[in-house]
């Protein structure tokens, strides 16, 4: 099993090698105070293939101080940038055995709580950030994959930690006696991931780190709901949330929208559109269904119908979004969008005289609007239709 993991460890560091040439060549934009999607991807990256090999060298040097506390000394120590592992010498209880086993992966913890600790210390929104994601995945790392992947390969730290627990027959002498103390780990272990879990689950606790890494403008829009509060500045919040990969805070941030301001339609169409982005359809059918309810503007109604539509096409029910598109055209005819759509769903139920009169009608709604991308789209269509045709014949 070491030669597999050397080989990957291999690979993962010629990634890392890469990683940092492009770290060095993006530096100026990658560590300025305007924090991109892209520079969040960059940094994420570079957590993993970056940061994680100190936490690794760290994790090791746990195990190698643990020993020599108790008196041992490290026979061999052996750090392959993503793996390693020490092989103490020394007359060890079975307590002090379990003692250098648990002190590395007491080193990673401590390590993921520092970094996450560090986001309220380091200065600048991308090293934040990158202290964030390094400290998440030093806490995953420690608290989760590790301990899995030790106890099921029987490989590692964690049967020696567990196993007076597990009833293994190949633990030493003496190994009985550790069960309170494995009972003890076991129940601070459940302990942190408990408090973990429902931290990441707790807006209070996720704005707060989003204001120490989100751009400007966000943070201020998030000082400024909180002293205002109008409908439009909770919309644009709870969007922001959502394009930046902050799924719990856009939903309470929709939640609290459309709670704070229950008749307009604005609230619930946004929630809609993002739960659409999710993949989940039926909610967001609920959602529309609700805004439309309250939208008392024609181009609201208009937007909440060709939402419902896309819901039913997403979901594989082009003839369910017919009805829809049927009535968001009564109320705006020329939408060369709207044609066009339905032209697409007219065409999917074999409907080709129906797609073909919206198809032209799409064509000069969007000739007289000058609107390039629904002619193109017009084109394509047209194409395809030819086409499949031509295949048909």
């Amino acid at each position: 099993m070491g030669m597999v993991f050397t080989l990957l460890s291999l690979w993962y560091t010629w990634i890392s090698i890469q990683t940092l040439r492009r770290f060095w060549q993006q530096r100026a934009t990658l560590f300025d105070e305007n924090l991109t999607a892209s520079d969040r991807a960059a940094l994420d990256r570079g957590a993993f293939f970056l940061l994680i090999p100190l936490g690794v060298l760290l994790h090791e040097l746990g195990h190698a101080a643990a020993t020599w506390q108790v008196g041992g000394q490290v026979a061999v120590f052996r750090w392959y940038v993503f793996w390693g592992y020490i092989i103490p010498r020394g007359s060890f209880s079975a307590l002090q055995d379990w003692w250098i086993s648990l002190a590395g992966n007491a080193v990673s913890v401590l390590l993921g709580l520092v970094a996450i600790a560090a986001v309220w210390l380091v200065r600048g929104r991308a090293w934040r950030y990158w202290m964030l994601a390094f400290g998440r995945l030093q806490l995953f790392y420690g608290l989760i994959f590790y301990p899995a992947f030790s106890l099921l390969a029987g490989f590692g730290d964690w049967p020696q930690i567990y196993g007076s627990l597990l009833g293994r027959a190949d633990l030493p002498t003496g190994a009985a006696s550790l069960r309170p103390w494995a009972i003890g780990t076991l129940v601070v272990h459940a302990a942190f991931l408990a408090v973990w879990w429902a931290a990441e689950r707790t807006p209070a606790v996720r704005r707060a780190l989003l204001a120490r890494y989100a751009p400007a403008a966000l943070a201020e829009r998030m000082q400024r709901i909180t002293q205002v509060g109008d409908v439009d500045s909770m919309n644009a919040l709870a969007v922001e949330y959502a394009r930046l990969g902050e799924i719990k805070l856009a939903e309470a941030a929709f939640r609290d929208a459309v709670s704070a301001f229950p008749d307009h339609a604005a609230p619930f169409l946004n929630w809609a559109r993002f739960e659409r982005g999710r993949g989940r359809q039926d909610r967001a059918l609920d959602l529309y269904g609700e805004g439309l309810a309250r939208a008392g503007e024609p181009h609201l109604r208009a937007i909440a119908l060709e939402g419902m539509a896309n819901a039913e096409l997403e979901h594989g029910r082009p003839r369910l979004s017919l009805p829809h598109l049927d009535q968001a055209l009564a109320l705006r005819p020329t939408d060369p969008g709207l044609r066009l759509l339905r032209a697409q769903v007219r065409w999917r139920v074999d409907d080709a005289a129906g797609a073909a009169h919206d198809l032209a009608a799409a064509e000069a709604s969007g000739a007289a609007s000058g609107e390039e991308r629904v002619l193109r789209a017009v084109a394509s269509l047209r194409t395809e239709m030819g086409l499949a045709a031509d295949g048909a014949g």
